[in-house]
Protein backbone atom coordinates (compact mmCIF):
# COMPACT_ATOMS: atom_id res chain seq x y z
CA UNK A 1 0.00 0.00 0.00
CA UNK A 2 1.00 3.30 -0.86
CA UNK A 3 2.41 4.97 2.38
CA UNK A 4 2.39 2.44 4.40
CA UNK A 5 5.45 0.97 6.17
CA UNK A 6 5.27 -2.79 6.69
CA UNK A 7 5.96 -3.98 10.11
CA UNK A 8 8.80 -7.19 10.58
CA UNK A 9 7.96 -9.58 12.55
CA UNK A 10 9.60 -12.82 14.67
CA UNK A 11 8.64 -15.31 15.95
CA UNK A 12 9.94 -17.47 18.87
CA UNK A 13 8.36 -20.65 19.67
CA UNK A 14 9.42 -21.89 23.42
CA UNK A 15 6.44 -23.84 23.81
CA UNK A 16 9.00 -26.89 21.87
CA UNK A 17 10.66 -26.93 25.68
CA UNK A 18 7.72 -27.01 27.77
CA UNK A 19 6.46 -30.20 26.17
CA UNK A 20 9.78 -31.68 26.15
CA UNK A 21 9.96 -31.38 29.93
CA UNK A 22 11.96 -27.86 30.76
CA UNK A 23 10.98 -25.71 33.89
CA UNK A 24 10.28 -22.34 34.20
CA UNK A 25 13.91 -20.54 34.68
CA UNK A 26 15.07 -23.16 31.73
CA UNK A 27 11.81 -21.79 29.43
CA UNK A 28 12.51 -18.02 29.75
CA UNK A 29 16.38 -18.58 28.94
CA UNK A 30 15.80 -20.13 26.06
CA UNK A 31 13.47 -17.52 25.11
CA UNK A 32 16.09 -14.90 25.73
CA UNK A 33 18.85 -16.87 24.27
CA UNK A 34 16.58 -17.02 21.04
CA UNK A 35 15.85 -13.07 20.82
CA UNK A 36 19.46 -12.54 22.03
CA UNK A 37 20.57 -14.10 19.09
CA UNK A 38 17.66 -12.41 16.72
CA UNK A 39 19.24 -8.92 18.43
CA UNK A 40 22.58 -9.97 17.24
CA UNK A 41 21.94 -10.91 13.86
CA UNK A 42 19.60 -7.70 13.06
CA UNK A 43 22.49 -5.20 14.62
CA UNK A 44 25.02 -6.70 11.98
CA UNK A 45 22.29 -6.82 9.08
CA UNK A 46 21.29 -3.10 7.80
CA UNK A 47 17.12 -4.26 8.87
CA UNK A 48 15.16 -1.62 10.77
CA UNK A 49 15.30 -1.62 14.23
CA UNK A 50 11.57 -1.40 14.56
CA UNK A 51 11.01 -5.20 14.75
CA UNK A 52 8.21 -6.85 16.75
CA UNK A 53 8.48 -10.11 18.29
CA UNK A 54 5.89 -12.86 18.86
CA UNK A 55 6.30 -15.41 21.82
CA UNK A 56 4.63 -18.65 21.73
CA UNK A 57 4.82 -19.80 24.91
CA UNK A 58 3.23 -22.97 26.64
CA UNK A 59 1.63 -22.63 29.62
CA UNK A 60 1.91 -25.60 32.37
CA UNK A 61 -0.02 -26.55 35.37
CA UNK A 62 1.68 -24.64 38.55
CA UNK A 63 -0.63 -21.54 38.62
CA UNK A 64 1.36 -18.74 39.91
CA UNK A 65 4.64 -19.63 38.50
CA UNK A 66 3.24 -19.61 35.24
CA UNK A 67 1.75 -16.09 36.12
CA UNK A 68 5.09 -15.44 37.12
CA UNK A 69 7.09 -16.56 33.84
CA UNK A 70 4.63 -14.51 31.55
CA UNK A 71 5.32 -11.42 33.62
CA UNK A 72 9.19 -11.87 34.16
CA UNK A 73 8.98 -12.74 30.24
CA UNK A 74 7.92 -9.21 29.21
CA UNK A 75 9.88 -7.20 31.64
CA UNK A 76 13.25 -9.18 30.51
CA UNK A 77 12.37 -8.37 26.82
CA UNK A 78 12.25 -4.66 27.64
CA UNK A 79 15.42 -5.33 29.28
CA UNK A 80 17.32 -6.91 26.60
CA UNK A 81 15.60 -4.46 23.92
CA UNK A 82 17.11 -1.30 25.60
CA UNK A 83 20.42 -3.12 25.39
CA UNK A 84 20.20 -3.08 21.36
CA UNK A 85 17.80 0.02 21.31
CA UNK A 86 15.32 -1.66 19.55
CA UNK A 87 11.96 0.10 19.33
CA UNK A 88 9.54 -2.97 18.53
CA UNK A 89 6.91 -3.99 21.40
CA UNK A 90 6.53 -7.83 22.87
CA UNK A 91 3.11 -9.91 21.61
CA UNK A 92 2.77 -13.18 23.84
CA UNK A 93 0.41 -16.07 22.88
CA UNK A 94 -0.12 -18.82 25.49
CA UNK A 95 -0.86 -22.49 24.41
CA UNK A 96 -2.00 -24.56 27.21
CA UNK A 97 0.85 -27.34 27.61
CA UNK A 98 0.53 -30.16 26.27
CA UNK A 99 2.89 -32.07 28.73
CA UNK A 100 -0.19 -33.00 31.20
CA UNK A 101 -3.14 -34.14 29.19
CA UNK A 102 -4.75 -37.70 29.32
CA UNK A 103 -6.58 -39.85 26.66
CA UNK A 104 -8.96 -40.82 28.75
CA UNK A 105 -10.20 -38.57 30.83
CA UNK A 106 -11.58 -35.05 28.96
CA UNK A 107 -13.08 -33.49 31.91
CA UNK A 108 -9.78 -33.16 33.64
CA UNK A 109 -8.32 -31.98 30.42
CA UNK A 110 -11.07 -29.19 30.11
CA UNK A 111 -10.23 -28.09 33.96
CA UNK A 112 -6.54 -28.19 33.40
CA UNK A 113 -6.66 -25.81 30.15
CA UNK A 114 -9.22 -23.73 31.82
CA UNK A 115 -6.54 -23.01 35.05
CA UNK A 116 -3.80 -23.09 32.56
CA UNK A 117 -5.30 -20.27 30.39
CA UNK A 118 -6.64 -18.13 33.83
CA UNK A 119 -2.97 -17.90 34.85
CA UNK A 120 -1.94 -17.00 31.45
CA UNK A 121 -4.46 -14.26 31.13
CA UNK A 122 -3.37 -13.07 34.86
CA UNK A 123 0.18 -13.03 33.51
CA UNK A 124 -0.85 -10.49 30.74
CA UNK A 125 -0.76 -12.30 27.59
CA UNK A 126 -1.73 -10.72 24.58
CA UNK A 127 -3.84 -13.70 22.85
CA UNK A 128 -4.54 -17.52 24.25
CA UNK A 129 -5.19 -19.82 22.37
CA UNK A 130 -7.00 -22.85 23.97
CA UNK A 131 -7.06 -26.80 23.15
CA UNK A 132 -10.14 -28.26 21.87
CA UNK A 133 -12.03 -30.77 24.32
Amino acid sequence: RKGKSLESFISVDTSLYQNAGANIPQQVAYALGHLNEYFNHISETEVSKKVNFQFLISVGPNYFFEIAKVRALRLLFTTLKSEYDFVGDCNILAQPSRRNKTLYDFNVNLLRTTTESMSAVLGGVDSVCNMAY
